[in-house]
């Protein structure tokens, strides 16, 4: 079934994903939440470029990242980073395969 915000098809993870837990909320439904979205953005990569080679840039030019391509690429919300994963396509569609939650300093 399509989004009918974006046209696109349903994203799988979006029909498995997990109720969110209430924890922390003494018990009180957050059922009235579930319909708020929030920006999502995965990070790739990043690089640093000169002017100078910043108006070099043509059709065609690559622009390399800081980013080892077989590295994990990172998920955030509002800035926040909550989860890492893996780059998947899905029907035409880049996506994300969650690999660990939390950040990084949680992990350790």
């Amino acid at each position: 079934m399509a989004d009918p915000k974006t046209d696109r098809p349903e994203s799988p993870a979006t029909a498995t994903a997990p109720a969110p837990a209430t924890k922390g909320t003494g018990g009180a439904p957050l059922g009235h939440l579930l319909d708020v979205t929030v920006p999502v953005t995965v990070e790739l990569g990043r690089s640093r470029l000169s002017l100078e080679n910043i108006l070099r840039l043509a059709p065609g030019a690559v622009v390399e990242l800081e980013h080892p391509a077989d590295a994990p690429v990172d998920l955030f919300i509002h800035g926040k980073r909550i989860a890492s994963g893996e780059i998947v396509v899905v029907d035409d569609y880049y996506g994300i395969r969650i690999t660990s939650l939390g950040s990084p300093e949680a992990t350790k």
